[in-house]
């Protein structure tokens, strides 16, 4: 899982014959090597066109030793770096060629630009760029478009560095194996991780995912988790915010195929739910509705589990592979919807990978090198705008991206801290890193909040439909409670308005309405105790929220949560109610009379014109007749200032 699809080399052969290309180019007269060091470069050229790279770069070393003249080998050597990812001697190698034959800076000139960019030689390379005749440069090609762009970010970038410090994640996490891929609960003191069991740290062995958490600010490995782990490889996990729900990327190998698996392509997305009651997580299922018969790979489930972000690498109609991130939105059902490729806004003809959905639902960070940026795959930051819509990715800047490839980036629910993978202590063997955020770079701030719904009859679970809505009534987040124990938890903004629904067509609804606060946020582990009373004969609903116009029975023009939540409950159950208006003691005793039986009046307006008939509706006002509380205080009067239903068959 830690190699992308499109990291895949073309094939040698087609690499050949680029080569041969710059070959009519150096084979002007001006430089004559000797037989000897002509046959080892043939050699080494047959090598390359027989698929022995080594072998090749073996026999144009020679070459060059014996003439370090030799235009042709060097260029061959260029391009033999090139593709083991050797890009600084790739870069000198050519820098080699360029100044035997300055002529051929027109051919070549934006090729070594490139590797010298790669190579994190970014004056260099600009300065090379700027000295390039208009016949070089194509202002029309998208490729040189990039370098440009790349060239003038870097040399900016590099000059104006972020305050970023990194460190080895504390704890006892970091092994002589390699561990990647995080996977970070929004409680933020538990996380999933890959790691490679029986191996070098090169690649060799079996990935596994184990578990790991955080006690006194020491992460402690947990061991394998249950459930979910086979003798095949297992990588990329992506948890809901509770970690109650799995999604994770198994591929095919060429020996056991899936092995108890199914699968549709070379690499597809697996689900499985934990089991509170066996603390385990169960079998899991294919997603067949994101899978295709290419390659799905590195999942981002949104806190909620509503939404997914994942990379799919597959071959357009011209036969060029593509990697893009899509996105998919779960359906009521619970099935996923038909996946969608996110905008170009996000994606390029580059690579695109390693999609992170923070927990505030709003701020995705990923890993591209189709945008302007330091060299390989850099980190970027993209946030939607207030119509939802993605806009504009930001680059995440130096030293947090260098020339070489970056991902596997986790942002924390805080917002400011992150972890990644690096092998910098120990090439070869990846560990988990950790640093602050830079403040333009950090997501908004969530916490966990966590409830239990119950049946206040039997004590028994209810599987119920949970959703958090901000000022203006949209949905912020939302998932139904666990059917085997009625727990549910959810990210939640702090310092925002938010509305709390809890609702199950059976069950009179559940509504709350606050400002979470960050002492609230430090109490993230309390699970709030959510009473559901069976919806029948004599169930009382109270409505504390319902809003009108100060002395009036004019409803406010704002968004009314229990309103919309009544009129849900109406529509899904068929029972006649009786609706109850209650005022304080501020008035005379008439006046509250017919301000309370008005006010009931406007709510049964209100939802006659949301399609209830009038016949299942009866009206009552009762004034200050009923207090809940003594009318002391404002805040005692504003409890008595309510509505309430009454089913009455």
């Amino acid at each position: 899982m830690r190699k992308s699809m499109c990291k895949y080399q073309a094939c040698l052969l087609v690499g050949a014959l680029l080569f041969l290309v710059s070959l009519s180019y150096g084979q002007d007269g001006m430089h004559k090597p000797s037989k000897k060091t002509q046959k080892g470069f043939d050699a080494a050229v047959e090598a390359y066109m027989a698929n022995d790279a080594g072998l090749a770069l073996e026999l144009v070393s020679e070459a060059i030793e014996r003439d370090p003249l030799y235009f042709d080998a060097w260029m061959l050597h260029a391009q033999l770096t090139e593709r083991i990812g050797d890009f600084g001697t790739s870069a000198q190698s050519m820098s080699n060629a360029m100044e035997l034959k300055p002529a051929a800076r027109e051919k070549w000139g934006v090729k070594w630009c490139g590797l010298l960019h790669r190579s994190g030689q970014y004056i260099k390379a600009l300065e090379i760029w700027d000295s390039l005749s208009d016949d070089v440069i194509d202002a029309s090609r998208t490729d040189h478009q990039l370098l440009e762009a790349s060239l003038l970010f870097s040399v900016q970038t590099i000059a104006e560095p972020e305050d970023v410090v990194a460190s080895p994640l504390k704890g006892d996490v970091n092994t002589n194996s390699a561990e990647y891929y995080p996977a970070i609960f929004v409680s933020s003191d538990r996380m999933i991780f890959t790691r490679q069991v029986g191996a070098d740290g090169r690649f060799q062995g079996q990935e596994d995912f184990y578990e790991a958490r955080e006690v006194n600010g020491l992460w402690q490995d947990m061991g394998p988790i249950r459930g979910v782990n086979t003798r095949g490889n297992e990588g990329a996990p992506a948890v809901r915010g509770d970690g109650r729900r799995l999604i994770f990327t198994a591929c095919e190998t060429l020996k056991d195929g899936y092995g108890p698996r199914q699968g549709k392509g070379s690499c597809d997305l697996f689900e499985t739910r934990w089991n509170p009651s066996t603390q385990r997580y169960e079998e899991e299922v294919n997603l067949s509705a994101l899978n295709t018969r290419y390659w799905e790979s590195q999942p981002s489930l949104s806190a909620d589990g509503s939404q997914i972000f994942f990379v799919r690498a597959q071959r357009n109609e011209a036969g060029e592979m593509e990697q893009d991130i899509w996105f998919s939105t779960r359906l009521n059902s619970g099935e996923w919807d038909k996946p969608q490729r996110l905008t170009d806004t996000i994606n390029t003809p580059g690579r695109e990978e390693n999609p992170v959905l923070h927990p505030d639902g709003n701020t995705l960070y990923f890993a591209s090198d189709g945008h302007p940026g330091l060299g390989g795959l850099d980190l970027f930051v993209a946030r939607k705008s207030e119509a939802g819509e993605w806009m504009a990715p930001v680059n995440l800047g130096c030293p947090i991206n260098t020339n070489g490839d970056e991902n596997s980036l986790q942002v924390f629910p805080n917002g400011r801290r992150a972890l990644f993978a690096s092998d910098r202590n120990q090439p070869g063997n990846l560990d988990l890193w950790e640093f602050e955020l830079p403040e333009k770079m950090q997501a908004e701030e969530v916490f966990q909040w966590s409830g239990h719904a119950f049946n206040v009859v039997s004590g028994l679970p209810v599987q119920a439909e949970v959703v958090v809505l901000n000022s203006a009534g949209v949905p912020l987040f939302q998932m139904v409670s666990d059917p085997k124990d009625g727990m549910f938890s959810l990210p939640i903004v702090k310092d925002e308005v938010l509305t709390l629904q809890v609702s199950h067509p059976n069950y009179a609804f559940y509504n709350r309405s606050w400002v979470p606060r960050k002492s609230e946020a430090d109490r993230s582990n309390v699970v709030v105790e959510i009473p559901m009373t069976p919806l029948e004969v004599g169930t009382v609903l109270l409505l504390r929220d319902v809003h009108f116009e100060t002395n009036s029975a004019m409803l406010d023009e704002v968004f009314q949560p229990e309103l919309k939540q009544l009129l849900t409950t109406l529509l899904g159950a068929n029972i006649r109610i009786q609706i109850v208006g209650h005022t304080d003691d501020q008035g005379t005793e008439g006046f509250n009379i017919e301000l309370s039986k008005n006010r009931a009046t406007s709510v049964s307006t209100y939802l006659h014109s949301n399609g209830i008939e009038w016949d299942r509706m009866e009206i009552l006002g009762k004034g200050s007749l009923e207090p809940l509380v003594p009318n002391d205080s404002e805040a005692n009067r504003a409890l008595n200032r309510r509505t309430e239903i009454i089913v009455i068959d």
